[in-house]
């Protein structure tokens, strides 16, 4: 079964199976995936619903307009300070008031209260001293208005009303419109408020205008029955209209939509390149998983997840009817193809990240920095098009851009339909549509050619021209032929067995190789650290129906050749034949793992899913026939020991268990190799000898590789030991090989009784084998080393040793003896040593060999001591061992011989023997080492070194900037109110609704400012069909002094009504002084507003104060959140409870944490000191 191929779809199959039990056991990451789009949806269709509809439909009734004095004196209280005080400004007042009492149309008047200052200077003492008390004041340019032609300027108080701007001549189109029934907003705006204009008739500007220029009028015309004429004042008719907030719904919306829509690509990256970063994936690809199932049951998954997103998300913007004129169906295809795009994008980039977290970070990031250049648009013109094509070769900004005309169209009324689907200007929507199909594709294929070649920590890859080459196109259906020993192959392992350290294999297991690693190097070179040859030239040969061990110590290179082996890192030079594949092919590798098993030196495995869960799943995987899953699953968890544990999460286990489980995921569906990266790690030693038991009975036809750091596992179970050091193979053979090869002797181990002679025994060794060495005396047993070149002097030895238990002639002591030959650990030891010291074995220290032996030389019942004795070196060993050459003094010899077992043996007298050391912690010392350890962890972590230094000094810095736009509006300047004020556009139509001929006065208008004079027939409506103009003027009564006149002004010039107002004054001033007097006035009536300066900062939200409270606020998040990652961070890795289990205090803990942020924020603040600023 080890080389059986599964079928593409019954790998999809179990894939996604797997996928859908994963994310339903994480119902947290499941359940936010799904509520966060929607959450981030109602959220943008609230503010949807919030927001009035841009557009606004045409005014062509009237909404009865205002009389020119309901407004005068509502905020006034009839105050009105005027300059100069002299005492024809006194009379000229006093007539003012004569004229307002004497109104017919406005009975029950209070007199004007006119408060009159010498100079400017004065009144604006009194404004300043008390604002309040001048609502408005009235500023005479001659200190005679009676004698002199009338000048003034009216200077408005912005603490009562507002008025207009003086710096600006236009308002927007919007303002002025009070009917909002066709508004579908749930608050509608009302905008009739905000009209600039009308502040001229609230404030009583144009009321108090009227009543000074009539004055002068009745004054210099001298006639006493002149009175104010009655003036009904009207908003000009007003076009359709889209407002300014469109420019909101089109910069709002569609970036929200991008940002709502693809919050679930943050979880799939962290799916992917979790298990990527874990080494899940390629763990499941080294098993024999294609790489088109990963990619497609994933795509899978995330399609149907996202088309039910779609679906919702649809139902969610017709019913509250964010869209009320297109076509659902084409927004679903809109929103389903831009899903799929964001799936294939997430893929695109996966290869570019190792680390979970950052990768999903970064791809929600990308998404919606990307949307943005939908903005494009703003820069070309509808001919450049083409450039809108190619931003839709990004799709969240081609998702934008078609977001953006469907909400274009839609509030336009027309919608997007299949009538108007290629309608431009720009990319028409199903330009986008097919857009967006077209990049689900295209990042597809990107991502599979990425995945394939870019280098990262795991996997081997492609060279970028891969995909041009004919292997790619047509691969080999059939294994390459196998050399044999005999043949070609002596040239793959010359090196091999010309080393004198590797033993020649028996003849029999010629043609019978299944690995071939020939000068396999592998290196890591990082920035400004030297190069690291982890793997440095090995040759060795693997023959199949063997258990090879590969042996060294930690950092020898035993995983990394692993890793190379399995496909997981690519080889820098050399290579390895695994049944004539080679392993720098990924085709090859392709065919290597479908008839390898691997139990890595991490478990491979799936927190969510149970051990039957997993080995069904690699079952698929390997190809076993689904009717002989369930047979093979039970076969394996028995062999693991893990049948009663069948049915329990992974992430319950204990760590031997995980290994087990590890264990079972390589050898289910029999694979032809089985490589184990420590496989008895972590468990018991029952179930150790059961796993070798379990590996012994599979050894049969296959190849089974494994690492080990349990000596005695390596001797039982490995037919051939390979021992790596430093990257270098150092030899390989049996244990008896080696043990010949490396050994140091037979162990000859004396148990003596209570009274013995142990100079006598040295004597009786040393007469049969005269290069014995004493190892040393432990209780009651004496050992010695027997070199391997006297076993012929061992029989006469062993009898005369046998010959004194029995006969006890000499009297020496001895009870018993026993011999053993040398331990595979102790031939590991010696090679280590050697390694280390560069020394050959023939020049090394016999003595320090003796004292390696040492170990070997007790019997079971010391041997925890024998343990002991490993960890000391040359030169406590030493100092050992010239004791035992020493010769024993009577108290050492009754010390030990006569019976006392429990005389110290290192200086220590057993557990009782150690003093009890009572340490008091020392708050300040922990203090200082918890804040080293916090300030050196921030330092060394860049990206929170930004973010908790640099961000808040910048958002600082932002933060002032904004405040400092904050000022008080400017003083602003005098505006002559008069018809060269907006030049040529001072147009008129007007209606004569009287019989009077109104030739003189058509005349006198012309001569006063305006500049064309239109008539029309009165109707409202057809003011709209004219060319434009600033007002229209209907005469209702012109028979004087009676005077009847509806001023219509157009609000877009938002000083219209009182430049009007001006004009319209004059030309009677002219008209009745031409009647009166028979000439003409030179010097018309000059009015000019300039308003008094603010002395308040205005209500209401102010940009500046907004986004400086939100940046410095900013400062108060940045840091405590990123020490709370920190804190969070120590619970993950569990490193506080070790803390606290080593006394640390809870107090301890989070006051450390408190003075960093103190510290941060004192370095933080001082920088942020502005007068402006309170925080």
């Amino acid at each position: 079964m080890g080389e059986k191929s599964t079928g593409f779809f019954r790998q999809l199959k179990a894939m996604i199976i797997r996928n859908l039990l994963l994310k339903k056991r994480e119902k947290r990451k499941t359940i936010a995936e799904v509520v966060l789009p929607l959450y981030s949806l109602a959220i943008l269709i609230i503010i949807k619903i919030l927001i009035p509809n841009p557009h606004f439909p045409v005014i062509n009734t009237t909404s009865g307009g205002f009389r020119l004095f309901d407004h005068f004196s509502k905020y006034m209280n009839h105050t009105v300070a005027v300059v100069p005080n002299t005492t024809e400004t006194q009379i000229f007042l006093d007539n003012v008031n004569q004229m307002w009492l004497n109104m017919h149309f406005e009975p029950g008047l209070h007199p004007i209260n006119f408060l009159l200052f010498h100079t400017k200077d004065d009144l604006m003492s009194a404004y300043w001293r008390d604002p309040k008390s001048i609502p408005i004041a009235v500023i005479f340019d001659k200190e005679d208005p009676l004698h002199y032609p009338l000048s003034y300027d009216i200077r408005l108080n912005p603490s009562f009303e507002d008025p207009p701007q003086t710096t600006e001549l236009y308002s927007s189109l919007a303002n002025c419109r009070e009917n909002v029934s066709h508004w579908t907003s749930v608050f509608p705006i009302e905008t009739g408020d905000s009209c600039p204009v009308n502040q001229y008739i609230y404030s009583g500007f144009v009321a108090l205008q009227v009543l000074l220029d009539y004055t002068k009028i009745r004054l210099d015309t001298k006639r006493s029955d002149i009175e104010v004429p009655h003036l009904q004042l009207e908003l000009f008719p007003k076009e359709a209209f889209t407002g300014y907030w469109m420019v909101a719904f089109r910069v709002i919306i569609p970036l929200y939509m991008v940002m709502a829509l693809s919050q679930f690509i943050t979880y799939l990256l962290i799916l992917i390149v979790g298990e990527k970063e874990k080494k899940i994936k390629e763990g499941m690809k080294i098993m024999g998983l294609r790489d088109s199932v990963f990619w497609i049951s994933w795509f899978i998954i995330y399609a149907v997840f996202t088309t039910i997103l779609s679906i919702i998300s649809c139902i969610l913007l017709f019913s509250l009817q964010v869209f009320q004129h297109t076509n659902y169906i084409l927004i679903f295809l809109l929103i389903l193809l831009f899903s799929f795009s964001t799936i294939m994008f997430g893929f695109l980039i996966t290869p570019f990240f190792d680390k979970s977290r950052t990768a999903g970070i970064f791809a929600n990031f990308a998404v919606n920095i990307t949307s943005t250049l939908y903005f494009i648009q703003v820069f070309i013109d509808d001919s450049s098009s083409i450039i809108l094509w190619i931003v839709s070769l990004v799709s969240s900004s081609g998702f934008a851009l078609a977001m953006d005309k469907a909400l274009v169209l839609d509030l336009s009324g027309d919608g997007v339909s299949f009538d108007n689907l290629w309608a431009g200007p720009g990319i028409p929507f199903g330009g986008s549509l097919i857009m967006m199909a077209f990049d689900t594709v295209l990042y597809g294929f990107l991502a599979y050619y990425l995945d394939s070649v870019i280098p990262s920590e795991h996997g081997v890859k492609r060279p970028p021209w891969f995909c041009f080459t004919v292997k790619f196109w047509c691969p080999n259906k059939y294994p390459p032929s196998i050399p044999l020993a005999n043949g070609e192959s002596g040239s793959f392992d010359a090196s091999e067995e010309a080393s004198r350290d590797v033993e020649p294999v028996a003849r029999e297991m010629k043609g019978r190789e299944a690995i071939r690693i020939v000068d396999l190097c592998k290196s890591f070179r990082s920035c400004r650290k030297p190069e690291i040859r982890a793997v440095n030239g090995i040759n060795l040969t693997i023959y199949e129906g063997q258990i090879t061990a590969i042996l060294g110590h930690n950092g020898a290179g035993k995983t990394t050749l692993f890793n190379i082996l399995t496909g997981l890192t690519a080889p820098t030079t050399g290579t390895a034949l695994v049944f004539g594949y080679d392993i720098r092919d990924p085709n090859d590798m392709n065919a290597i793992r479908q008839m390898t098993g691997v139990c890595p030196q991490h478990d491979i495995l799936f927190d969510h899913l149970t051990p039957r869960e997993h080995l069904e799943f690699f079952a698929v995987i390997r190809g076993i026939p689904d009717s002989m899953i369930e047979m093979e699953v039970n076969k394996t968890l028995r062999d693991i020991d893990l049948a009663d544990k069948a049915d329990t999460f992974a992430k319950y286990l204990s760590s031997g268990q995980k290994r087990k489980l590890s264990v079972g995921i390589a050898v289910i569906g029999d694979p032809k190799i089985i490589i184990l990266d420590e496989p008895t790690a972590g468990i018991d030693p029952y179930s150790r000898r059961h796993m070798w038991s379990v590996l012994q009975n599979r050894r049969h036809g296959k190849v089974i590789l494994l690492t080990t750091h349990f000596m005695d596992e390596a001797d039982i179970l490995a037919d051939r030991k390979a021992v790596v050091s430093k990257g270098r193979l150092r030899c390989c053979g049996s244990s008896l090989f080696l043990k010949n090869k490396f050994g140091i002797g037979y162990h000859l181990t004396l148990v003596l009784d209570t009274v013995a002679r142990e100079p006598a025994i040295t004597r009786l060794v040393m007469s049969h084998v005269n290069k014995a060495e004493k190892a040393r005396r432990h209780g009651r047993e004496l050992s010695f080393i027997l070199p391997h070149n006297a076993v012929d002097n061992f029989a006469p030895l062993f009898s005369a040793i046998e010959n004194e238990i029995k006969t006890r002639n000499l009297r020496l002591g001895i009870s018993s003896y026993g011999v053993s030959m040398t331990t595979l650990e102790e031939v590991f030891l010696h090679l280590e040593r050697d390694e280390e010291t560069d020394c050959t074995m023939d020049n090394l220290s016999k003595k320090m060999v003796r004292n390696r032996a040492l170990s070997r030389s007790l019997s079971l019942q010391s041997k925890s001591t024998s343990y002991q004795s490993l960890q000391n070196e040359s030169g406590v060993i030493g100092n050992n061992t010239e004791v035992l050459n020493k010769p024993v003094n009577e108290g050492t010899e009754n010390n030990v011989l006569h019976g006392n077992e429990n005389a110290p043996l290192t200086g220590v007298q057993g557990l009782g023997g150690f003093k009890n050391f009572i340490t008091k912690p020392n708050f300040k010392q922990t203090l200082m080492a918890l804040l080293r350890l916090r300030i050196l962890r921030m330092f060394r972590d860049v990206q929170k070194l930004y973010i908790m230094i640099v961000l808040p000094l910048f958002f600082a810095a932002l933060g002032l900037y904004m405040n400092s736009i904050q000022v008080l509006e400017t003083k602003q300047n005098s505006i002559d109110l008069s018809g060269d004020t907006y030049k040529m556009d001072t147009n008129i139509a007007i209606f004569n609704g009287t019989e009077a001929n109104l030739d003189n006065f058509y005349k006198a208008l012309l001569i006063s400012g305006f500049k064309d004079i239109e008539e029309y027939n009165g109707n409202y409506s057809l003011l709209l069909d004219i060319k434009p103009h600033m007002a229209a003027l209907n005469v209702n009564i012109f028979d004087d002094p009676e005077f009847h006149f509806t001023v219509i002004y157009n609000d877009t010039a938002q000083h219209s009504l009182p430049v009007i107002v001006n004009i319209l004054n004059n030309a009677m001033y002219r008209l009745l002084m031409y009647q009166e007097t028979g000439r003409m006035v030179e010097t018309p009536i000059v009015v000019k507003s300039h308003p008094l300066q603010q002395t308040f900062q205005p209500e209401g939200l102010h940009f500046g104060t907004l986004t400086s409270a939100l940046f410095i606020g900013m400062i108060f998040i940045l840091v405590p959140v990123t020490l709370v990652v920190d804190m969070v961070y120590d619970r993950e890795i569990k490193a506080r409870n070790q803390l606290r289990v080593n006394g640390l205090s809870f107090f301890q803990y989070f006051f450390t944490y408190l003075i960093v942020l103190g510290i941060l924020m004192v370095f933080i603040f001082p920088r942020i000191d502005n007068p402006n600023i309170h925080i």
